[in-house]
């Protein structure tokens, strides 16, 4: 799901509401904080003068250590979220309430208790916790005494230890909980709205995907009409993609039929004037042959020119038999006979026949002797594939040189390579060794090779059992040909192929 534009969307969507869901979490605890400390000082706001006013007078300003224990412990047990602690002028702690071994500060910063009694800031304010140093509470204050100069400070912290932690608050605040109910109810109720809203505007746009996916699984073969609007000035651009996907669609299956209809035509074209071609040029071929029995009645130049012209009539024929040969491996209605062989008896049956060839240039063709197991294909079409390898070879290799088949077991197949030493094929003509009626430079200059369709004839029929040919070539030190035939399955036999 993640691949499609609606997962995109979703999980960019998702990961957005979970950020807004955390800020809005966040910043709810601390408003709520804030709001409820706000709430908490202002509503004890004068409880430290009324403290102050109850237990010392300008009369009475003696500290009674014992009386303000009592005093303090009646205090936190009616109300146990204040701690209560009387400071001198320098606020050094005189006296406290705090249970039995809870260690405090011994002095706490007046900057604070001096900005709440003015009364000239807005709250809250918060000041020191003698009990956990470095965290700061709201609290309530008042001087000692409450007129004149002021010879301590009543200090009381609002809030106790039970809300020092988010946890805390969340367990103790209404306000807290309903606020984060709240916000997460409208993000999940915004978030599946967000869904189904994208959800339907994708819509359209997967029916295209499943359209363009539907229109190449049918090989280009049938024209996707989609259901989208073409009226003048309506549709989004969806729609207008749509629109235009049918009618490519369309022109793609009619041009595809088209170039079907030529490649058949050609192929038709191609097979009759070669069928026609050769009665006439076997006659021809046939006359000059007669004519060269009678080699006492002619000149010595009369004799080149029509050993010349029967050269060039044989040249002719090899070339009409391949193009009638290249049409049938084109044609659809190719029948293959797939059957099990010994790759490595065919390879030497055929290098046996070329040998003569290879003699002539006092060329060494050597294959190799290493076992490999059957191999399935059309032995015939085989056949013809390495014929065209070895010949080419032996033309493009130089005299005295060397050519080497060998044969070997791969994961996937029997892989064979003719590899020679010859002049080796040059950058240029490299990538298109393989096109039909395309001659290297060699050839071109120096008259040599064939027609220019015996590698494209290897490689078609190569490709038609699935494979390819593969080439490899540095100049002035050879070339390389290699492609794989699949092994003999006799459990699936030609099922396989």
């Amino acid at each position: 799901m993640h691949r499609t534009v609606y997962g995109k969307i979703t999980l960019i969507l998702l990961v957005l509401f979970l950020a807004i869901a955390a800020l809005n979490i966040v910043w709810t605890l601390f408003l709520t904080r804030v709001y409820i400390d706000e709430a908490n000082q202002k509503l004890n706001r004068n409880l430290a003068r009324y403290l102050v006013s109850s237990e010392f007078s300008r009369e009475n300003t003696v500290i009674d250590s014992n009386s303000l224990k009592k005093s303090f412990n009646m205090l936190m047990s009616i109300n146990p979220n204040i701690e209560l602690y009387l400071l001198d002028t320098e606020g050094k702690v005189v006296a406290y309430s705090a249970p039995p071994g809870k260690k405090i500060s011994d002095r706490i910063p007046l900057e604070p208790v001096t900005r709440y009694i003015a009364g000239d800031e807005g709250l809250p304010i918060r000041g020191d916790d003698p009990r956990n140093p470095g965290s700061r509470k709201v609290f309530s204050a008042a001087p000692i005494p409450l007129d004149g100069a002021p010879e301590g400070y009543l200090y009381i912290i609002l809030s106790g230890e039970e809300h020092d932690s988010v946890l805390d608050l969340l367990q103790t605040s209404y306000i807290a909980k309903l606020s984060i109910w709240v916000w997460a109810s409208a993000l999940l109720f915004l978030f599946v709205t967000g869904l189904l809203l994208f959800n339907y505007l994708t819509r359209r746009h997967r029916r295209l995907a499943d359209a363009v996916e539907s229109f190449r699984s049918s090989d280009f073969r049938r024209p996707i009409p989609l259901p989208v609007s073409r009226e003048s000035g309506s549709g989004d651009e969806i729609d207008r993609l749509g629109a235009v996907f049918s009618d490519m669609s369309q022109r793609i299956f009619d041009q595809i039929s088209d170039l079907e209809q030529a490649d058949q035509q050609r192929r038709e074209l191609v097979s009759n004037i070669s069928h026609d071609l050769r009665m006439p040029l076997a006659a021809l071929q046939g006359h000059l042959e007669t004519i060269l029995l009678k080699q006492e009645k002619l000149t010595g130049d009369e004799t080149q020119r029509i050993e010349q012209a029967l050269k060039h009539a044989e040249r002719l024929g090899r070339l009409i038999s391949e193009l009638m040969e290249l049409s049938t491996l084109d044609s659809p209605k190719l029948k293959m006979k797939i059957e099990p062989f010994q790759l490595a008896e065919l390879v030497q049956d055929i290098a046996q026949d070329l040998k003569p060839a290879a003699s002539e240039k006092n060329i060494k063709l050597a294959v190799s002797q290493e076992e490999v197991p059957l191999v399935r294909g059309d032995i015939g079409l085989i056949e013809r594939a390495v014929g065209n390898l070895l010949a080419n070879s032996i033309s493009y290799t130089p005299e005295d040189g060397s050519i080497y088949v060998e044969m070997s077991r791969t994961d996937t197949g029997v892989l064979m390579s003719v590899s020679d030493d010859g002049r080796g094929i040059s950058p240029d003509d490299l990538p298109h060794i393989f096109e039909r009626f395309y001659r290297g430079k060699d050839a071109r200059d120096k008259e040599k090779g064939g027609t220019g369709l015996g590698l494209a004839i290897a490689r078609r029929i190569i490709q038609l059992h699935g494979g390819d040919i593969e080439v490899r070539s540095e100049q002035n030190e050879g070339s390389i040909f290699t492609f794989s035939l699949p092994i003999w399955d006799p459990d699936h036999g030609q099922d396989k192929s």
